[in-house]
């Protein structure tokens, strides 16, 4: 987290978890597993969660997250579909267009 997200963001997303008024404040676990990709550590999960969800899309505390975030991630997801499409038959023909392939 520390190098993807503005330390003011991860420093306020601490102090989010740490507010026991805050809903979204619990106790996470970690789980050790037998390699990176095994292994699970449920507070900075929490913490990403409050970065992206809460400050970047600004997601209220008062609606149900998970659908939320559901629903940003799809439209996402659905935008960057699009993306590929356009480009996977723009790029041909501008490269054509100015004959760096034939």
């Amino acid at each position: 987290m520390a190098f993807h997200y503005d330390r003011k963001d991860v420093k306020w997303a601490i102090g989010d978890r740490a507010n026991p008024s805050t809903p979204s404040s619990r106790n996470g676990s970690m789980t050790a597993g037998e390699d990176i990709h095994t292994t699970r550590f449920e507070f900075g999960d929490a913490l990403l969660d409050s970065v992206v969800c809460r400050r970047l899309w600004k997601i209220p505390t008062n609606v149900n997250f998970q659908a939320e975030a559901d629903l940003i991630g799809e439209w996402c997801f659905t935008k960057c579909v699009a993306y590929l499409e356009f480009a996977g038959a723009f790029v041909p023909v501008f490269l054509r267009e100015r004959e760096v392939v034939l």
